[in-house]
């Protein structure tokens, strides 16, 4: 149910001065990004681009802010936030993520068929890879 529709129930008229509040200001840049936003509750946030319009930073009021890296496909390559956390990608000719890692230690490997199929995914830990919670002697 939408505040309309419970406007209508109660037979209430919604005063405009009262939408206008809650509406969110919003700014766009010349590609039809949003650039910034604030919300009825006072939170904001602003976005910065790279050339091919993907979000390349973003800050919000909260002080919280990331940046975003990508490779010639426009895939996510490096992504580091305030907090310190930040992960790492890698893909294949294909598009397929072939290997990840962030900075709360996790490490994966991902392994696919001809037709991009997910065929396995190595978790390294401490030089050793794993399948299934299980040690591999040897990684092919």
């Amino acid at each position: 149910m939408t505040i309309n529709d419970i406007m209508k129930k109660k037979n209430l008229k919604l005063k405009k001065e009262i939408v206008e509040e809650i509406k969110p200001i919003i700014e766009y840049d010349d590609n039809n990004n949003i650039t910034y936003r604030k919300d009825s509750d006072g939170y904001e946030y602003w976005i910065e681009y790279d050339d091919n319009s993907n979000t390349a930073h973003r800050k919000d009021s909260d002080g919280y802010e990331y940046w975003i890296e990508y490779d010639d496909n426009n895939n996510i390559t490096h992504r580091k936030g305030s907090d310190g956390y930040e992960y790492w990608i890698e893909y294949d000719d294909n598009n397929n993520i072939t290997y990840y890692k962030d900075s709360k230690g996790y490490e994966y490997r991902i392994e696919y068929d001809d037709n991009s199929n997910v065929t396995r995914i190595l978790k390294l830990e401490k030089g050793k890879y794993y399948l299934n919670d299980k040690e591999l002697e040897e990684v092919k």
